[in-house]
């Protein structure tokens, strides 16, 4: 019995590995050009329409999907809407449990940088404290990020890029 309950957990574990993460961020997809996409008030084409998204947008976040899973609640101004999800497609990348593409970050006092792709190295001015190729990711830039006074790039001003 005892051996079942276990295959059966290993059976269902890469199932809730990659079971949807939410919020997660969307692209409007399928919408004519000169056409909209509606946010409505209620998930379905009864109720009012609140607002609008562009047939080009993109970086949509979707809060959360309605009970059946065919609307998704968006932030519309300055409160929520709802948004079929028949035309938005979702950006990849977005599982439960996936690590955002961390680009760069770097620091003061002391200075360090670490930076992703498809190595990640993390340094100071003193060594480099890890430099290894980068776990099963997909699609993170590589965007270098230098204390003053090193060479590189600087990604922009701010602790992080993302």
């Amino acid at each position: 019995m005892r051996g079942l309950a276990l295959a059966l957990l290993f059976w269902a574990a890469p199932a809730a590995a990659t079971q949807d993460a939410w919020p997660a961020l969307f692209d409007v997809a399928r919408v004519a050009t000169g056409d909209t996409l509606n946010i409505r008030s209620g998930p379905g084409t009864g109720h009012a329409v609140i607002g609008t998204l562009d047939p080009n947008a993109r970086d949509v976040e979707v809060i959360e999907p309605s009970p059946d899973h065919h609307w998704g609640l968006v932030n519309a101004g300055e409160g929520v809407g709802w948004v079929s999800l028949d035309f938005l497609d979702r950006q990849p990348g977005q599982w439960d449990g996936a690590i955002p593409p961390l680009a760069a970050c770097f620091g003061t006092e002391p200075f360090w940088r670490l930076e992703t792709g498809g190595r990640w190295r993390m340094e100071t001015p003193e060594s480099v404290l890890l430099d290894t190729p980068a776990p099963g990711l997909s699609g993170a830039p590589r965007i270098a990020a230098a204390s003053p006074g090193r060479s590189g790039r600087t990604a922009r001003s701010g602790p992080c890029r993302f």
